[in-house]
């Protein structure tokens, strides 16, 4: 009696922790893969809200630069959605590094005056260009902060 219960013992004091350790480790992997998986829909939410934002900001300055080209002059007309985008991307425009954005993007955003107001194909590559663009505007700035 006394022997099974050291085997017992034995077992309880060499088993337990091993599944312990199993139970921990497959709860670290079920995290793992729950996160990556927040990530990569936080990822695709982010890159449709994006171009969708990007669309109506240029939707709206192809309407604002068509009133000012009838006559309708408006200069307080700017919404300020370049920087909701930018916040989104986490693009902090008050970097130095990162103050030509603005320009860029109106720059980019201006070239809309060329697109017919029905032209959605024209206005949805415009679009996915600029969202390009401030990607790679995004690595450009993420590997300088990392070497600093």
């Amino acid at each position: 009696m006394a022997l099974i219960r050291l085997i017992v013992n034995l077992l309880i004091a060499f088993i337990y922790p091993i599944v312990l350790l199993m139970v921990i480790f497959c709860i670290f992997v079920e995290s793992q893969v729950l996160f990556k998986k927040y990530w990569i829909m936080r990822k695709k939410i982010s890159k449709k809200v994006i171009l969708n934002l990007i669309k109506d900001d240029l939707k709206h300055q192809h309407t604002i630069c068509g009133l000012n080209m009838l006559g309708f002059k408006n200069d307080n007309s700017v919404l300020g959605i370049s920087k909701s985008i930018f916040s989104i991307m986490e693009l902090n425009t008050h970097d130095r590094r990162l103050e030509h954005l603005t320009d860029g993007y109106y720059d980019r955003a201006y070239r809309v005056t060329e697109i017919a107001v029905n032209d959605l194909e024209s206005f949805d590559r415009l679009a996915v260009e600029i969202y390009n663009w401030l990607l790679k505007e995004k690595r450009t700035y993420q590997k300088r902060l990392s070497k600093n």
